[in-house]
């Protein structure tokens, strides 16, 4: 049969589209003529010459269907979701741990883990054989990481599931590391960080996120030569043990299947699965808060485009101006081509094919604001300036003429395809339970969405974006910019090759450059170097059973107070640079001698949080003396050793005259991690305190007043 008719038959259904299209609305020909065919929908008659201008058909109300919820006896949560309408089945099984569960000096052990549970296989399942028998079933398996997660998933028929099933089940909990499947992942890791500059735009995501949050941040640390060169197959096992477990173990399973049975297998393949050893991940959850603008330059000589990023910290998803905000992302940048940022530069402009802007929150994180673009490198400058217009006059000058509703029109649009498949219903509600979420958060979301108006956005943007505290990072040849950066703001440079402990230590002083390793990850772990710059003085409640409560007030750079808690009149020391006063028999201060003076300052130094205030300001030089063994020293000669645990956070504190200090539970105050029990070692045996946190309390000139003065 000629296929010639069937363009004759949709050649008039063609040329009525075309027709649709045009620039003229459909009239009537003549009176008592035909009448225009009716449009699908009430079309506006109007002409559209740019897309943002085009009317968005209103979306109707959906409600998908949500999963089952079960737990294992293990306490595994299980999200099952039927789909018949295929005869596959998807499974993932997401454990707690991922990259920034690397320890310093063999970043890279989460991904190097998960390939080599994956190629490496088990005793049961060697490479060979495992590779073959997907092969013949045409099955899937994978193992993949992200920063706080480890997530193994399979895909396979309805009928395969129980073989395909148990092979997951023994790869995740008795994987076998050979040594040539170690050395062979190796090398291909080996081979991505030398590859690793070759894509200008994910290079520039990278090197800006390092730069903003720092170098010793836990969330930026990368893989290194030297790094993936420590990790050998014990390493493997190690972090196998301490990570991959049933703990807070979440598997999710959407496809062909029949709930009851398919919840058997999943307890007879993970039920007796016990827990991993280590407890959670401990990074920082707060993003930097940058005091003004910095200009940071990565110079690539030869590179043939200029990359462009903003950032600045962000917000939680659960803050209340998320909504606000989520709906300024699409104004701004997020929005396709009705958004500011790409009718700017790219539409009207011409100076990028790609570019956007907006915030980017975080369910544990804080989240950032960020905005992108990429451009010749003749035109960096005056795309940065462009960029920086943009967000301006949005903050100055709100919403334009009908912006706010077509922005709301394809907002609430796109929000259809959170939920247009069974496999995105799943994965949406998994997060809401991996991240501790209700499950109706996102329809509670969009049901702020709806009711904003456009001065809540406006007042959430200026709230949460100030263009003058910007971390604004290029990356490109600078012989090839125009002129003027230097205007923006004072230009930083920037090496992507700077070691991850910040390359003071260099390869001839290892010790000290493992020891700004971890100095740094010590910092990260308690809040983050800028928080603690912002750190000025803290104050605790001290109590111990059967004794009076303490207050103990510090302040940077030596001053110390305590008293009563309840009585806060009656001072029992006081330690100020010039005396130092502690109370008598008698309960009145007396002053101390010179010795007894200078040992009391001592003491005052080696209170944990002066430390990290001292930390981050940098007066200490540091050293590595054990795997999470540092030595501080200052100026004056002060050495302090401290002991970091498996989290990063200080362990073990021991000072100068060999007192020794352990810190058990600690909480976040203030944006800082502070401990909340605290063991003193004395010879009698332990002495065990509660802490509980003040950061940066009010403080009274008179409290440090000598007692002779009050």
């Amino acid at each position: 049969m000629s296929g010639r008719p069937l363009p004759i038959v949709l050649a008039p259904l063609l040329l009525a589209l075309l027709a649709g299209c045009g620039s003229e609305p459909p009239v009537a020909e003549d009176e008592g003529g035909p009448a225009a065919a009716p449009a699908p929908w009430p079309l506006p008659p109007a002409t559209w010459d740019r897309p943002d201008r085009v009317p968005i058909e209103p979306t109707p109300a959906f409600t998908p269907r949500l999963p089952d919820r079960l737990e294992l006896s293990n306490g595994i949560v299980v999200l099952l979701l039927p789909d018949p309408s295929r005869p596959l089945v998807r499974l993932e099984l997401r454990l707690r741990g991922g990259d920034w569960a690397d320890p310093v000096g063999k970043e890279g052990l989460a991904a190097f883990t998960a390939a080599a549970i994956r190629e490496g296989g088990s005793a049961a399942w060697p490479a060979p054989r495992l590779d073959e028998e997907l092969a013949r079933l045409g099955a899937e398996i994978d193992l993949a990481t992200g920063p706080l997660r480890t997530t193994a998933r399979l895909k396979c028929l309805r009928e395969d599931l129980d073989p395909v099933l148990g092979i997951l089940a023994d790869l995740v909990r008795r994987p076998a590391f050979p040594t040539d499947a170690v050395e062979r992942i190796r090398d291909r890791l080996l081979a991505a960080v030398d590859r690793r500059d070759d894509r200008a735009g994910p290079a520039a995501d990278r090197e800006a996120r390092r730069a903003f949050y720092g170098l010793h941040d836990p969330r930026v640390r990368r893989m290194e030569r030297a790094s993936l060169a420590a990790i050998h197959a014990e390493d493997l096992a190690a972090f196998h043990r301490e990570r991959y477990g049933s703990r807070g173990a979440l598997l999710a399973v959407v496809g062909d299947f029949e709930p009851t049975a398919l919840a058997a297998r999943l307890e007879a393949a993970f039920g007796d699965w016990g827990a991993q050893e280590a407890g959670p991940v401990q990074v920082p959850e707060e993003a930097p808060a940058p005091a003004g603008r910095r200009v940071v330059l990565w110079a690539r000589p030869g590179a043939a485009q200029a990359e462009i990023r903003f950032l600045l910290e962000g917000v939680r998803r659960r803050h209340p101006d998320w909504p606000a905000l989520q709906f300024a992302s699409w104004a701004l940048g997020r929005g396709g081509f009705g958004s500011r940022m790409v009718t700017r530069i790219r539409t009207e402009l011409g100076l990028a094919y790609t570019t956007g802007a907006g915030w980017q929150p975080g369910w544990t994180q804080q989240g950032l604001f960020l905005a992108s673009c990429g451009t010749k490198g003749a035109t960096a400058v005056q795309a940065t300036r462009e960029m920086l217009a943009v967000l301006e006059e949005f903050l100055a000058e709100g919403f334009r003429p009908g912006e706010f509703e077509r922005t709301r029109d394809r907002l609430l649009n796109a929000r259809v395809f959170l939920s247009d498949q069974p496999e995105e219903v799943l994965a949406r509600t998994a997060d809401l339970e991996w991240n501790g979420y209700p499950w109706s958060f996102l329809e509670q979301e969009e049901q702020a969405l709806r009711e904003l108006r456009p001065e809540q956005v406006l007042d959430a943007c200026r709230r949460h974006l100030d263009p003058e505290r910007l971390l604004i990072f290029l990356a490109g040849d600078p012989a090839t910019f125009d002129p003027g950066l230097e205007e923006i703001g004072p230009v930083e440079t920037w090496s992507a090759a700077a070691p991850a402990g910040g390359g003071r230590g260099g390869a001839d002083d290892p010790d000290r450059a493992r020891g700004e390793d971890l100095a740094g990850l010590l910092l990260a772990s308690h809040g983050g170097a800028a928080a603690w710059l912002a750190v000025g003085a803290t104050a605790s409640r001290i109590e111990r059973g059967g004794v009076p409560a303490l207050e103990a007030v510090l302040v940077w750079p030596g001053r110390f107070l305590v008293r009563l808690a309840d009585e806060p009149e009656r001072v029992l020391s006081l330690v100020r640079e010039d005396a130092v006063w502690a109370a008598g028999a008698d309960g009145g201060l007396a002053e101390l001698g010179p010795e007894e003076a200078a040992a009391a300052r001592s003491g005052v130094q080696a209170k944990l949080p002066l430390v990290l205030m001292r930390l981050a300001r940098g007066e200490y030089e540091v050293e590595a003396t054990g795997e999470r063994r540092l030595r501080l020293r200052d100026e004056e000669g002060t050495v302090l050793e401290l002991e970091l645990n498996e989290h990063g956070l200080c362990g073990a504190l021991v000072e100068p005259d060999g007192a020794r200090y352990r810190f058990g539970s600690y909480s976040l105050v203030g944006g800082v991690m502070l401990p909340t029990e605290v063991v003193v070692e004395e010879e009698d045996g332990p002495v065990a305190f509660t802490f509980s946190w003040r950061v940066n309390p009010p403080l009274e000139a008179a409290w440090f007043e000598p007692p002779a003065d009050r």
